[in-house]
């Protein structure tokens, strides 16, 4: 089950994602369309590159669309994965339908693809038993609820990355509640206090959270794979910075080059209307000769003052590009420190 970019999320919601009391997640957060409004309780510090934030709750990285680029489309489409993702799965022909009447507490399934045109309920233990390989996809028409204190076990190898829970209505995960596997809902995830995630919440709402234990399914192949995109991202992020920028220098000097050429043609002109007056006063020798060290003297002075003019301007020009290759040089250095944790991080993974 392909969940594209959105599997570099443990939490990943469109309206937002709101926490109360000490909630503790591992793995990347973020929010999109909603800005970083949306996020709340998590007391953000934003980084020096100002592409994401970080918070003592999350061993991770905060995301938001309002962040620097290219977080704002990184966002867009690990959402849009996020949606594709959900509309595959859900579309897939089931192997089982209507199991348990939408009551599977007690059971004990086997892999495979599970569907119910009515909601799922888990009021008693339920226990997944497959390898490490195996996959299981529930899709679920309406509400998805586990009561409290009750638990989605796993056996014979089974893994919380290989299960992916499919919901059209609300997915409620009940006080203390343990919960496994990748869940992808089309409204709200709400897990109630002390509720225990080991997946991901993928919501096309919201999602809410009251001191829950959030813990990502991340591979090794994952974590390297988002790290990889995060780098071409940034790289692409700043070529378009700097062509821009480049772009707008050269589009300035075009500009002041014009002005200073109309300028002096204009200078020239008056010049020469100038003298063309003068000379109809039938001037003598002496007059010419007053007339032209004051025509040489305007001159001189004019041509000064451009002189003047273009140097200020190339000091200004060179003073913006030497303040925007440090700012792009210290958001690099500060992106190559992280990814160089993130890294060390991925090696920790199977």
């Amino acid at each position: 089950m392909d969940l594209g970019t959105a599997g570099n999320y443990v939490i990943l919601a469109k309206s937002g994602i709101s926490t109360t009391g000490t909630t503790l997640i591992t793995g990347n957060i973020g929010v999109s369309p909603i800005a970083a409004i949306g996020l709340t309780g998590f007391g953000l510090t934003m980084d020096v590159s100002n592409t994401f934030s970080t918070s003592a709750l999350v061993t991770g990285k905060v995301y938001a669309s309002d962040y620097a680029v290219p977080t704002p489309a990184t966002m867009t489409t690990a959402v849009s994965d996020m949606q594709t993702a959900y509309t595959t799965a859900n579309g897939l022909a089931p192997d089982v339908t209507e199991l348990g009447a939408g009551n599977i507490g007690g059971m004990t399934l086997a892999p495979g693809i599970y569907k119910w045109g009515t909601g799922l309920t888990i009021p008693t233990d339920v226990t997944l038993s497959g390898s490490s390989n195996d996959v299981w996809i529930f899709q679920i028409a309406q509400t998805l609820d586990i009561s409290s204190a009750t638990k989605v076990i796993l056996s014979g190898g089974a893994q919380a990355k290989n299960i992916f829970w499919i919901v059209a209505g609300q997915t409620t995960l009940g006080t203390t509640s343990v919960f496994n596997g990748n869940i992808l809902d089309q409204t709200n995830i709400a897990l109630q206090t002390g509720a225990v995630l080991n997946g991901r919440a993928l919501a096309q709402t919201a999602v809410t959270l009251d001191a829950n234990t959030i813990t990502n399914t991340e591979s090794k192949k994952e974590c390297e794979g988002f790290l990889n995109a995060e780098k071409k991202a940034f790289d692409d992020g700043q070529k378009t910075a700097k062509n821009l920028f480049d772009d707008g220098q050269k589009t300035a000097k075009n500009l002041f080059d014009d002005g200073q050429k109309d300028e002096k043609n204009i200078f020239n002109d008056g010049q020469k209307d100038e003298k063309n007056i003068f000379e109809l006063t039938n001037p003598t020798s002496a007059d010419k000769e007053v007339f032209d060290v004051a025509q040489k003297t305007a001159k001189n002075t004019f041509d000064v003052a451009q002189k003047t003019a273009k140097n200020t301007f190339d000091v200004t020009q060179k003073t913006a590009k030497n303040t925007f290759d440090v700012t792009q040089n210290t958001a690099k250095l500060a992106f190559a420190a992280q990814q160089k944790t993130d890294a060390e991080k991925c090696k920790t993974l199977s």
